[in-house]
């Protein structure tokens, strides 16, 4: 096999998901159609089209139709039940660290506290069934705590929609607990460009297509000092705050790995 024919089947791997993905990607489709409701829904052709109705019949009886958005209702009105009241935390066996307040307030680094993120996780959860959230910490080369923590480097987290997680795999653990051992998502879309993460418990590894061109623009991988990956997939909000104590788990975890290396240093 050439070299041409080595990356063409790389750009392939890397874009195609699994076969569950593969076949529910259709149904996810319809799932968010159905939630964001308005034109995008009257666009895809999800009303039923009688026998020997021609197209410029069907195309006015869609512009006809009235389009009542009562999927989008529906979840809005489960979920301000489920955050009518803010969740209480308990951290006294942790300890309330500045960056673990931070986090609380900005747990995205987009400005959205912690209960506002998860309330967004619940809202997509609830539209597709599930999604995935992940923990993520940039590597900015610090040398030590206090570098890292003048740099505002701490982590913070993501939700990935079904529609992006392309592949993923699960493996059982001698004493029986069963983790996730690979992941692979796309993280970032800018015109042709494709960012892909992909996650063992060995290495991170960031690629980014051209798809235009076909080929791979760049390609790095970090070794993952957490030894694990710290994504939690969320099903639906009946496990809603079973997910968020684990993401908490996940940051913890996080933080004092990462403090007890660059202590020893």
């Amino acid at each position: 096999m050439n070299v041409i024919e080595t990356l063409s089947d790389e750009l392939k791997r890397l874009l195609t998901g699994n076969t569950l993905y593969q076949n529910y990607y259709d149904q996810w489709q319809y799932l968010l159609e159905s939630y964001v409701g308005g034109e995008e829904y009257r666009q895809a052709g999800h009303l039923h089209r009688y026998q020997l109705e021609t197209d410029a019949e069907y195309a006015a009886r869609l512009r006809t139709t009235p389009l009542e958005n009562h999927c989008q209702s529906v979840v809005s009105v489960y979920n301000s039940f489920l955050f009518r009241e803010e969740p209480e935390r308990d951290f006294t066996n942790n300890g309330v660290s500045f960056e673990l307040e931070m986090f609380l307030r900005d747990a995205d680094m987009d400005g959205r506290s912690l209960n506002m993120f998860m309330k967004e996780v619940s809202t997509w959860s609830s539209v597709f069934g599930h999604c995935w959230i992940i923990v993520s910490k940039p590597n900015v080369g610090a040398v030590t705590l206090a570098e890292e923590q003048a740099a505002g480097v701490r982590p913070y987290v993501s939700y990935l929609t079904p529609m992006v997680v392309l592949d993923w795999s699960y493996r059982r653990r001698p004493n029986g607990k069963v983790e996730l051992d690979y992941i692979r998502y796309v993280e970032d879309v800018t015109g042709d460009l494709r960012t892909l993460k992909e996650w063992t418990p060995t290495e991170i590894k960031t690629t980014t297509l051209d798809t235009s061109k076909d080929m791979i623009t760049e390609e790095i991988v970090e070794v993952n000092q957490l030894g694990k990956i710290p994504a939690v997939c969320v099903t639906m909000v009946a496990v809603l705050f079973v997910a968020l104590v684990s993401v908490i788990l996940l940051i913890l975890q996080m933080h004092r790995s990462l403090s007890t290396t660059l202590l020893l240093k």
